[in-house]
C-alpha cells in the first residue's frame, strides 16, 4: 500500500469519528461550540415541578453536561462535610 493511500485512509478515519459527533453533544456549548442544537421539536420550556420533566435524579452538577451514545455524562459532588467527593455521573436515556 502507497504512502499516499495510506495517509488517506488515515485522514478519512479520522475525520468520520468527528462527523457522528456532530450529531451529538460532546462537548461544552453542543456541536458547533455555539449553544445551539440543529434538532427540531425540542422543548422549549420546563419545571421542576414536572412540566415536560422526563426524569430526574440527586445530583449537585459542577459542570457542562455532554451528550453521546444515548447518555448525559457531568461532574458533580456528593456526600456532606469530610466525606463530600467529586463524582462523575453518567445516565442511560434507556434506563
Amino acid at each position: 500500500m502507497s504512502t499516499a493511500l495510506r495517509a488517506f485512509l488515515a485522514t478519512i478515519a479520522l475525520a468520520l469519528p468527528a462527523t457522528v459527533a456532530l450529531a451529538e453533544w460532546p462537548s461544552w456549548r453542543g456541536p458547533h461550540q455555539n449553544g445551539a442544537s440543529d434538532e427540531a421539536g425540542l422543548v422549549a420550556t420546563w419545571s421542576p415541578d414536572g412540566q415536560n420533566l422526563i426524569w430526574k435524579a440527586p445530583f449537585d452538577g459542577r459542570s457542562t453536561p455532554v451528550v453521546f451514545d444515548g447518555r448525559v455524562c457531568a461532574n458533580g459532588r456528593a456526600g456532606e462535610g469530610i466525606e463530600r467527593r467529586e463524582i462523575l455521573a453518567c445516565f442511560d436515556a434507556g434506563s
